[in-house]
């Protein structure tokens, strides 16, 4: 019906010294837990249903490494359960354990096939290829379960890795069934059916 069946406030980490969170990504793990990316202090919270602060995820300040973000963006979960950041100035895409711990990095910041520029969001399929939307590069760049770059999708040729990309600024990504949705902030919305690994 479109009528809004609860508004969360979602707590802070610190309530006396921190500036309230700033979501830009979410993800909603199968027991109904929230995880939200926080851009203005630099970590992924974890919430209950109700809006109840279960974990924060990063140093709360703009970080590097094992120890944090510089501006979290677009999550996504995989069907084990492990989270998956944008981290969107850092130029790469972190993978956390269910419990946040830091498993492995996607990318790292640079302009060349298989480093980040601007990454925006993040999709993983249920073979576990990670598919990360760049908006600098316009492209959507595809990394194997281990963190091992696999190539572009979205070339108007598909046969010629040069040729030029159909996206002009990709942004949010999702997967249903076979098919990766992508939106394109000027080129409207792509769907591609995605190769099996049977």
């Amino acid at each position: 019906t479109g009528e809004v069946g609860k508004v969360l406030d979602l707590e802070r980490v610190k309530p006396q010294d921190e500036a309230p969170p700033r979501p830009i990504g979410l993800a909603v793990a199968g027991n109904g837990e929230l995880l939200v990316s926080d851009a203005d202090n630099h970590r992924v919270l974890r919430y209950d249903r109700d809006g109840r602060l279960l974990q924060a995820i990063g140093s709360g300040t703009r970080d590097t490494g094992a120890s944090g973000f510089n501006t979290p963006g677009g999550l996504a979960l995989d069907d084990t359960g492990n989270v998956y950041v944008v981290d969107i100035l850092n130029g790469r895409v972190v993978q956390l354990s269910a419990d946040g711990t830091l498993l492995r990095q996607f990318g790292h910041l640079g302009d060349t096939a298989g480093t980040l520029s601007r990454p925006k969001d993040v999709a993983v399929d249920s073979t576990g290829r990670v598919y990360i939307s760049d908006s600098l590069q316009a492209s959507v760049q595809v990394f194997g379960p281990q963190g091992e770059y696999l190539g572009f999708i979205g070339r108007e040729n598909t046969g010629d890795r040069n040729s030029a990309s159909l996206f002009k600024a990709p942004a949010g990504l999702t997967i249903r069934g076979g098919d990766l949705h992508v939106v394109d902030r000027f080129g409207g919305l792509f769907l591609f059916q995605l190769p099996s690994l049977d």
